[in-house]
């Protein structure tokens, strides 16, 4: 069943968990949160999925920016009014920013709102302890204290970084993202090429198997493993003679940069 206070309309919205998802294949991020999240029911508002799943595990997300508690949602006409009816007293610690990245122009003037209500404010622009954020989506205004941020570089983890790098190797976003929709403990990769995946898979402490009918790719996955201390299985094999694999997560074969020995059609 559906929260009812995932709804417009609903009186009582303060404490709900909000992502801010990536703008960069929204369908994806917001697919990929649900299914980490494990969430049952949600509100998709631009790029803010609301939710009221309990889990917390935000750290695994790929296509997810930042994650928080909703403290307001109201008419994007009545937010100066109604930003003085948040009681952030209650969610201040030690000292505070306000952010609005659509319009920046007019965090001075609503921040002077939330320091009116704090009994011994101090502001910090450059690492805020407590970070609130207002965000707009058509006429709705929704005002968010961020609990957690996604710094994880992975940029650092594209292929040309890596020991062993291959151009068919799938970008380490998607990759992830790609973990993180499977729910699985065991992730396998028929296809494993360079290791991609098995990365991704194993960075975020899943059991990884790969297989690939290339000798030399499956030494590129083993050294890339390597590298980044992840322990895995890795073996050459025909991917279509493999039995007995209920799940696995894979970038099919395609391109001129991948080596086939014969049609598979």
């Amino acid at each position: 069943m559906v929260n009812k206070y995932l709804y417009e309309g609903a009186t009582d919205r303060v404490g709900m968990n909000i992502l801010i998802l990536s703008k960069q294949y929204p369908e994806l991020a917001q697919e990929e949160a649900k299914a980490l999240l494990k969430v049952s029911g949600c509100r998709i508002m631009g790029n803010l999925l609301l939710h009221s799943s309990t889990s917390v595990q935000y750290k695994h997300l790929a296509f997810t920016k930042k994650a928080g508690k909703l403290l307001l949602w109201c008419k994007k006409k009545d937010v100066d009014t109604k930003l003085a009816e948040i009681p952030f007293q209650k969610y201040y610690e030690k000292d505070f920013a306000l952010r609005i990245p659509q319009f920046p122009s007019l965090e001075k003037e609503l921040s002077g709102i939330i320091w009116g209500e704090l009994k011994k404010p101090k502001v910090n622009l450059d690492s805020p302890t407590t970070l609130f954020e207002i965000y707009f989506v058509n006429n709705d205004a929704f005002v968010v204290k961020v609990a957690w941020e996604n710094k994880e570089n992975f940029e650092a983890r594209k292929s040309h970084r890596r020991p062993e790098p291959h151009p068919s190797s799938l970008d380490p976003k998607i990759a992830r993202a790609l973990v993180n929709l499977l729910g699985a403990k065991t992730v396998v990769d028929p296809f494993c090429g360079a290791g991609g995946i098995l990365i991704e898979a194993g960075l975020t402490g899943h059991n990884v198997k790969g297989y690939d009918i290339d000798p030399l790719m499956v030494k590129r996955a083993e050294k890339n493993l390597k590298h980044y201390k992840i322990t895995g299985k890795v073996e050459e094999k025909d991917a279509t003679t493999l039995k007995n694999i209920p799940h696995f997560v894979t970038d099919l074969p395609y391109g001129t940069n991948t080596k086939k020995d014969k049609d598979l059609y």
